[in-house]
């Protein structure tokens, strides 16, 4: 019997010894894998442009971006143009320097009359094409743009040179574009009618209607495009009214009384509404406030310099605008000093750009800002 049971013992022990040995161990977990390293940051950048459309007395449309050399008398005398219009470029601040294509269309009531620096023109001379490599930072060094003496300006079509006028619209914040060898701050292009052609002022939004005692109506289109800012009435450079824009397929009049504005500030403060950098609204202010304004008023203690540079004969800021009259080159859109200004001046709704001048990059950018003012003759 005590032999059984010790064989049972041994049997029972064997077996579990059997058991233990021949169980697989438990193997260590294996390590996670290293994550995969961040990708770099994607090419981001935005895209500011400013620019004027003029309809003139007979209802053609003009576009410029400054008041120009050799311009023509608003009356259908001289072709039509978009002037304008500058691009500016911000590389936002996590992104790498980084090429890209910017190519303008214009509407086909248009042709590209002269842009800057070099691009890739169609045989139409409608579509506009830049490669750039896109910088980070300001452009350094000078840059030598066309003079009105130069193959650039005496060669346009419609005989009047904006591109001489292009270091006065250089910007501090803009980011620096290379094109094949060169740097430049800002791109530029003007778009004019062939001189047998008329740009039908009937596409813009707003039509101005004045009767025999001059009386002025808007009508505005049935389309319900986004607006900003008012429409402005301006006689001999002074603000007569600022109307709302009336409702989509809807009319008003504008009243007679002179309207107690500074029109200066009330203008920088519409640019800031489409997006403009403070540089991009005083580079507008260089172009356009004393054609549109008259003169500035003298800068004292109480009324600080708002950064309208005076521009001296070579083409750079010089002074404040409070020091002198702004000192661009040209005539400007009035014809002589002495002759009276009536017009219209309101913003063209952003959904309304295409028409006029689509823009499309490669890559795409973040955001786009666009602001065209368009000034309506009414006759004196």
């Amino acid at each position: 019997m005590v032999s059984i049971v010790r064989r049972s013992l041994l049997l029972s022990l064997s077996l579990l010894l059997s058991v233990a040995c021949g169980s697989p161990r438990a193997e260590a977990p294996e390590p996670p894998p290293n994550p995969p390293p961040a990708p770099p940051p994607a090419p981001a950048f935005d895209v500011h442009e400013w620019g004027l459309i003029d309809v003139l007395a007979n209802g053609l449309i003009e576009v410029a971006a400054g008041p120009g050399l050799e311009r023509g008398v608003p009356g259908g005398q001289g072709p039509m143009g978009y002037g304008k219009p500058v691009l500016y470029f911000h590389l936002a601040a996590e992104s790498p320097e980084m090429d890209l294509s910017a190519e303008v269309l214009l509407g086909d009531m248009f042709q590209v009359a002269e842009h800057y620096p070099p691009g890739t023109l169609s045989p139409d001379r409608r579509t506009l094409r830049w490669n750039v490599h896109l910088a980070r930072g300001a452009c350094s060094g000078e840059r030598t743009y066309p003079d009105a003496a130069s193959p650039a300006c005496r060669l346009t079509s419609d005989g009047y040179c904006e591109t001489a006028e292009l270091a006065h619209y250089e910007t501090a914040d803009a980011s620096c574009l290379r094109v094949d060898d060169a740097e430049w701050p800002l791109l530029f292009y003007r778009g004019s009618s062939p001189r047998d052609e008329v740009a039908d002022a009937t596409r813009l939004p707003l039509q101005v209607r004045v009767d025999d005692s001059g009386a002025i109506e808007l009508i505005r289109s049935p389309r319900a495009s986004a607006t900003i800012g008012r429409v402005w009435h301006l006689q001999d450079k002074h603000v007569r009214a600022l109307v709302d824009w009336p409702a989509p397929g809807a009319s008003a009049q504008v009243p007679s009384i002179e309207a107690p504005a500074d029109p200066r500030a009330l203008m920088r403060a519409e640019l800031e509404s489409h997006g403009l950098t403070s540089d991009e609204i005083g580079a507008f202010g260089r172009a356009w406030f004393d054609e549109l304004f008259g003169p500035a008023p003298q800068a004292t203690a109480d009324t600080p310099s708002t950064g309208e540079r005076v521009l001296d004969g070579a083409g750079r800021g010089g002074g404040e605008v409070g020091v002198g009259y702004l000192g661009l080159v040209g005539r400007g859109r009035s014809g002589s000093p002495g002759q009276p200004d009536n017009v219209l001046l309101y913003w063209l709704p952003g959904e309304e750009l295409d028409s006029v001048a689509r823009l499309s990059f490669e890559p795409t950018p973040r955001e786009v800002h666009r602001a065209t003012l368009v000034r309506v003759y009414l006759g004196s």
